[in-house]
């Protein structure tokens, strides 16, 4: 419903005084003539809306229709009727709802930047210069000339921005006693922590508090600072170390046994939420000093690295550049020199597993059980990053499921049969361009040859699988639900009877499992084509193709 200009001058000229109530009533009535499920955008609502049927009382629908532009003007507007309406009742019904709390009468003016200082000392100036620039434009150039001054007359413009920095802390401090009634107490973060702190955390909290005592007034940075708690806890010395390694040791076990006095239906069930107490390098530390043997190894080429470590850094190379050393000193030894030191790894594993059981015959039951829980545990964990799972004795191995993966590794086993002087990448990079230059028909060729691989994979699947028994059928699948499509297929079952590859191509199986079951040589050609060479991957890598 239209109105006229000439309609609401008259009504703004005939309007009587608005009350609360009478505005409250005028968003109802706005509210229930606006039809049910309209979304439609604001001016189409307004203008559509039936206004005779919202007037009432002495008000007509022009004054109505008047007072709702009023009460609307300082409302977003992107919005449909019904939306503004609720937001307007609600303002009605809450009047001190989203109201700003008052600034403090005492509260200090935050001081000014050393640019901003700048720039209004030399306003006037600039805008004499520039008279058509605006005042955003001269801002902006002002800004500009700041940043181009020399240090020494920045200098000028920071010291006042510092004084008058130091002038608003201390007003801000007077402030927050007057209001506060007294000196707020600096509370020790770390001791309403629930369980028990690392080593580190120990150390620092104790650092802390030390310097808390000798400086009551400090900040925060100021106390990291000082501290500087990583760098120093890491040139503590190791008996340094082992005193706070200990104590929260003793705090786990008293964390333990008020667990159970607190839970004592979990029957020591209660798992610990928190993270590992100790991490590697501290738990190496306390089992040395407990004289539990030090873990050997697990190749040769990882016993080089570490004898090779002081030696490489002592001849002043970064830290970073140390494995690349390690592999490619490790490639230019004989195959005898790497052969012996996978002897002597061998023999510091035997000697390790002897001196372990010694251990574990002194210990308590207690002890004994925690040693055998964690070294299962780390074994557990070093397989669940790896994603290895444990393969099945005959198992058939999977082909890759891609042609691109067949003729790169026909091409670097035919580059590394003339060449075997030449590293993984460079015959990566020979590889790629020559599947990059081939015709499509050939790709398509080299796709039927993984197809046909995959179909002889599955039959040969199927036997195997047939030969394990329940349990092992059972476990199998578990640890590979994927191969289930593969196995419960009835074509793929019968074709393994009869010991015989099927023609069809078998388009509904879906092959794909898990990467631990996937072609390795394949799948590491894929992955280093796009290879960053990072040193610490090209260091394993080169390890692997050397002690194989």
């Amino acid at each position: 419903m239209d109105f006229t200009e000439e309609e609401e001058m008259e009504t703004c000229d005939k309007e009587e005084a608005w009350g609360r109530e009478d505005l409250i009533t005028l968003l109802h009535g706005i509210k229930e003539n606006i039809p049910k499920g309209d979304m439609s955008i604001y001016t189409k609502g307004e203008r559509t809306l039936e206004w005779d049927k919202v007037a009432f009382g002495p008000y007509s629908p022009q004054m109505c229709h008047q007072k709702w532009k009023e009460l609307s003007k300082k409302m977003r507007k992107v919005r449909s009727l019904a939306e503004l309406v609720t937001e307007a009742e609600v303002a009605f019904e809450n009047p001190f709802q989203g109201q700003n709390w008052k600034i403090h009468p005492d509260f200090p003016r935050r001081p000014t930047p050393s640019n901003s200082i700048f720039s209004k000392e030399n306003f006037k100036k600039f805008k004499k210069q520039q008279p058509e620039m605006t005042p955003p434009e001269l801002f902006k150039l002002m800004n500009e000339k700041y940043n181009e001054l020399p240090e020494h007359k920045k200098a000028k413009y920071i010291a006042k921005f510092q004084k008058e920095k130091e002038m608003y802390e201390k007003r801000m401090r007077e402030l927050r006693k007057e209001n506060s009634g007294g000196k707020k107490v600096q509370r020790d973060s770390l001791k309403n922590i629930k369980g028990p702190l690392t080593p580190h955390g120990l150390w620092y909290r104790h650092e802390r508090m030390e310097f808390l005592r000798a400086n009551p007034g400090a900040k925060k940075d100021c106390i990291r600072q000082s501290i500087m708690q990583k760098m120093r806890w890491s040139k503590l010395p190791d008996e340094e170390k082992l005193k706070w390694i200990n104590r929260s040791l003793e705090q786990q076990t008293q964390y333990e046994k008020e667990e159970m006095e607190e839970h004592p239906e979990n029957n020591g069930s209660r798992k610990a939420k928190h993270t590992p107490l100790l991490r590697k390098s501290e738990r190496l530390l306390k089992d040395l000093a407990d004289g539990k043997p030090d873990k050997p190894p697990p190749k040769g080429y990882n016993l080089f690295c570490k004898e090779q470590k002081a030696t490489i850094l002592g001849e002043g190379f970064p830290n970073t550049q140390y494995l690349v050393i390690c592999s490619q000193r490790w490639k230019k030894m004989t195959k005898s020199e790497k052969e012996a030191y996978q002897r002597r790894c061998d023999k510091l594993k035997k000697e390790y597993e002897v001196n372990m059981n010694q251990v574990l015959c002194t210990v308590t039951d207690k002890e004994r059980i925690l040693l055998e829980n964690r070294k299962s545990m780390q074994t557990s964990t070093l397989a669940a990053q790896k994603g290895t799972k444990n393969k099945f004795q005959g198992e058939p191995k999977k082909p890759p499921e891609r042609g691109q993966a067949v003729f790169y590794s026909e091409k670097m086993a035919e580059l590394r049969a003339k060449s075997s002087h030449l590293s993984f990448r460079t015959c990566m990079t020979m590889v790629s361009p020559l599947w990059k230059k081939l015709a499509q028909k050939e790709k398509e060729h080299y796709q039927r040859i993984a197809q046909e691989r995959v179909r002889e994979y599955q039959v040969e699947l199927c036997s195997w699988f047939n030969t394990l028994s329940t349990k092992e059928q059972a476990k199998y699948l578990d640890q590979n639900p994927n191969k289930l499509k593969i196995l419960d297929n009835p074509e793929q079952r019968w074709m393994a009877k009869k010991g015989r590859t099927s023609d069809s191509e078998d388009d509904n199986i879906d092959t794909s499992s898990d990467e631990d079951d996937s072609d390795e040589e394949a799948e590491h050609m894929m992955e280093k084509e796009n290879w960053s060479g990072c040193s610490s991957i090209s260091s394993s890598s080169e390890e692997d193709s050397d002690t194989e």
